[in-house]
């Protein structure tokens, strides 16, 4: 299921900007991809540093 995302950006000079993207046909898709627990083991191990 394609997400979109809604928001409101407060420029420093106080304007504000509203931002809907991905409700209209021509928007880009959002997505979260699902990385399986056994697949991303590994990568949970790693700190930071790594």
């Amino acid at each position: 299921m394609p997400l979109a995302i809604h928001g409101v950006v407060v420029k420093t000079d106080g304007t504000h900007i509203n931002i809907n993207i991905g409700d209209k046909e021509n928007d880009p898709v959002f997505c979260i991809t699902d990385l399986l627990p056994h697949l991303g083991q590994e990568q949970m191990q790693k700190n930071a540093a790594k």
